[in-house]
Order: C-alpha cells, then structure tokens, then sequence
C-alpha cells in the first residue's frame, strides 16, 4: 500500500511540475535579425524636443519576461536609453511595469546594432496588450540622440510620445499606416510535462508495482 502511494504521489508530482520553455512572445525582425536603420527618431528632453515612442504586443500565452531587444541607431549625445515595458491604457502606454537603463553604444556616431535588455519577475498575461518604450535617458544633459529601426516585415503601427520643451505638452500619437518600430520579446513559457515523459513515466508504473508486490 505504502508504494502504490509513493507511486501515486510520484504521478501527480509529474504531472504538476511545470517545464520551462525559453520562447520568443514577438517578434518583427526579418530573417537573420534584418531591420531598416534610421526609421523613427528619439530624442531627450534637450535635444530639440523630447521623443519617446512605443510598440504594442499581445502574447499568446502567459510568459515570465526574460529580454526585450532593440536596433539602435546611435546619433548624438548621450548615449544611454532606457526600455521600459508598460500595461495598456486606454490604447496607449500605462504603468510601468519594468525598465532598464544602458548605453546604446561606445561607438562613434551613426553606428547601428541590436541591444538586449534583461528583465526578471514580470509576468505577461495571454491575450493582454503590452507595450516597448524606448527612451532617450535625461540625465542633466538630456541631449541624446538616436533612430530605433522599423520592422521590413510589413508590420504596422506604433505611437509617438512627443513632448514640446516651450509648451510642455506631452501626448501620444498614433501611426497606423507607418512601418513598426522593431523588437523582439523573449520570456520563458511555463508548459505541461513533455509528452515524452509522461509516457516513460506510465511504461514504467507496471514495471514498478510487481516489484514491490514480490
């Protein structure tokens, strides 16, 4: 009796047990990581006028996030940007969720690359609408210049978080018709037991009980 309850104890622990899957939750690269450089402009608050701007995402699944990646087009100044990922509102970027500060690079100017930033202990939900926002980060300078590359994919659609420095007015403004700006959302996936594994683990339960029935 005891190992007929060892066993099952050991079936149901199987079961239960989650598998984690690095994933990509979306992406809008071309094929070998191909983007269009010097697409949409990002500016800190110094620089002419503050720009931030922001592409949407809804995962299909419920993901842990692990890294957010960008192509960076570095122009001017300082060279560090943030990348936050925030909830929706109403359409529009929400309550930050999570971000992370670097330099875009130590090259010199009109320099492109792609950048990974690392995140931990956000869950994104499936079928809910996320957003990437890049940010030219502002320190006392604030003078930061860069292009965050478009999708070649065919993908549509991002907004534009404009700020004026005189007037001090800040509103998102969508682009529906315009190319994406490009990102790749990476996380883990918590799935069921392979099937492979569940199969031994069932070849194995007969095998098991006329041992213990010696």
């Amino acid at each position: 009796m005891k190992a007929q309850q060892l066993l099952t104890a050991l079936v149901f622990a199987t079961l239960a047990a989650p598998q984690a899957h690095a994933d990509v939750i979306f992406n809008n690269f071309g094929a070998g990581n191909a983007y269009n450089p010097g697409a949409w402009e990002i500016r800190g608050i110094n620089n002419i006028s503050r720009q931030d701007r922001a592409k949407s995402f809804v995962p299909t699944q419920t993901y842990s996030l692990t890294s957010i990646e960008l192509a960076l087009y570095y122009e001017t100044g300082d060279n560090r940007f943030t990348t936050l990922i925030c909830a929706d509102s109403g359409g529009q970027p929400g309550a930050v969720l999570g971000s992370v500060s670097q330099p875009a690079t130590a090259a010199p100017a009109f320099t492109s690359a792609i950048y990974s930033s690392s995140f931990s202990g956000i869950t994104l939900s499936s079928g809910t609408t996320y957003w990437v926002v890049l940010q030219a980060l502002t320190p006392a300078t604030g003078n930061g210049g860069f292009w965050w590359g478009s999708s070649p994919t065919g993908d549509k659609g991002h907004s534009l978080y404009e700020a004026d420095v005189v007037s001090g007015i800040y509103s998102w403004s969508a682009q529906p018709s315009s190319s994406a700006p490009v990102v790749r959302v990476n996380g883990t996936l918590a799935a069921t037991p392979e099937p492979s594994a569940l199969a031994l683990l069932c070849l194995g339960i007969p095998v098991f009980l006329r041992k213990q029935a010696k």
